[in-house]
């Protein structure tokens, strides 16, 4: 399996134990309401950078979006502050001594990731127009020395 693969599925067991038990790792945000009728937690893989492109011993640099999905009629403000609260919990895992800080691989291997999100975008968007509450946290895990 890939790096980023491995650490999405990593993420979903320790998301899993920590309150997010719908999490799974998925390579496209939800679109359609039929699909996310229910809260959606999803750890998509996005990027690998092999230290500028080579494969020496530097550090390795894997991107992933952990995505939170829900349709919603938004007239329903408690359903949508909910979400909105899920979305701080995720940002909790990340401080520095949070669950999500540092994950190891089943290989062993112990991946670094950020003491806080890049970001943690709310899409008012679609909301609007589709329904459906989507909330965006770009992170990035190091694996040192791969």
């Amino acid at each position: 399996m890939s790096k980023p693969v491995d650490i999405a599925d990593a993420l979903v067991t320790v998301l899993a134990a920590n309150g997010f038990s719908e999490a799974r790792v998925a390579y496209l945000p939800v679109l359609d309401r039929e699909d996310c009728g229910t809260r959606q937690v999803l750890v998509i893989p996005k990027q690998d950078d092999l230290n500028d492109g080579t494969r020496d011993d530097g550090d390795r640099v894997i991107g992933l979006s952990l995505v939170i999905q829900q349709a919603v009629d938004i007239a329903d403000t408690d359903t949508i502050a909910t979400l909105i609260d899920a979305r701080e919990d995720l940002i909790e895992l990340y401080q520095e001594s949070g669950p999500l800080r540092h994950v190891y691989l089943e290989d062993g291997t112990l991946t670094s990731g950020p003491t806080s999100p890049k970001g943690a975008i709310y899409d008012p968007e679609h909301l609007l127009e589709m329904h459906i509450f989507t909330a965006v946290l770009a992170v990035e895990y190091t694996i040192e020395g791969d």
